[in-house]
């Protein structure tokens, strides 16, 4: 427990030092910072994992935030490399739809029970509407996703995907198991900081605040799914 609050206090001061120059200088070293803290969350589920004597899940948790932190640095380096801007978002893109991928196999191969179809059905038909309201949101919002729509639209489903699974998981065990519960949230803070996200990177004239609570909610997110780990 002591070496997991470790990770995680030393993962909230590389996010808040990040975050510091995101907003005020982008430059090489806030791209260091970033990955630094993107380093923490993973490191944060090997130790788990091990600790946890290697469960099943956690494999799928660490390839999960691994992928993550490759989104990360490509995210990063866009902002320096500006030649292959359009490249490297949209291998943020992939990575972390992968990401979230992978975590949405490791809870189902760990945790569906056979004959209860429903719970694979419905969060894939809650995803499929969750890609589908891109259009919505880009009017809604003032967004301008122009070549990025159709990404945007299946990164929405992949992410919509994630939340919806968690909760399905979660009703079928009732609530009584915590994991899951904890992991449920996670996908949630995802939700929250890629819907800001979306203001940052494809709206006019993005706020303060949305640049530093897209960044919060995520690292949140990265850090409770690892952390989740704990309760198996």
């Amino acid at each position: 427990m002591v070496v997991s609050i470790i990770l995680m206090a030393l993962g909230l001061v590389a996010m808040s030092f990040f975050i510091y120059g995101k907003v005020t200088h982008y430059s090489t070293k806030t791209i260091m910072l970033k990955i630094i803290a993107s380093l923490l969350f993973v490191a944060l589920a090997v130790y788990l994992f091990f600790y946890k004597e290697f469960p099943n899940v956690g494999i799928y948790i660490i390839a999960g935030a691994a992928l993550g932190l490759l989104g990360d640095v490509a995210l990063g380096l866009k902002r320096v490399i500006k030649s292959k801007e359009k490249l490297l978002t949209l291998l943020g893109f992939v990575f972390f739809a992968l990401g979230h991928i992978v975590y949405v196999v490791g809870l189902f191969v760990n945790y569906y029970v056979d004959g209860h179809f429903l719970v694979i059905l419905i969060p894939i038909l809650c995803a499929l509407l969750f890609g589908a309201s891109v259009f919505l949101f880009e009017k809604m919002l003032k967004l301008s996703l122009g070549k990025f729509r159709f990404i945007a639209m299946t990164y929405l489903i992949v992410l919509g995907l994630l939340s919806a699974s968690g909760l399905s998981l979660c009703i079928l065990y009732e609530f009584k198991n915590t994991f899951l519960i904890v992991f449920f949230v996670g996908g949630v803070l995802f939700a929250i900081s890629d819907g800001i996200l979306s203001r940052t990177y494809f709206g006019k004239n993005p706020q303060t605040i949305e640049l530093i609570l897209s960044s919060v909610f995520y690292y949140l997110a990265q850090f409770i799914i690892c952390f989740s780990l704990f309760f198996l």
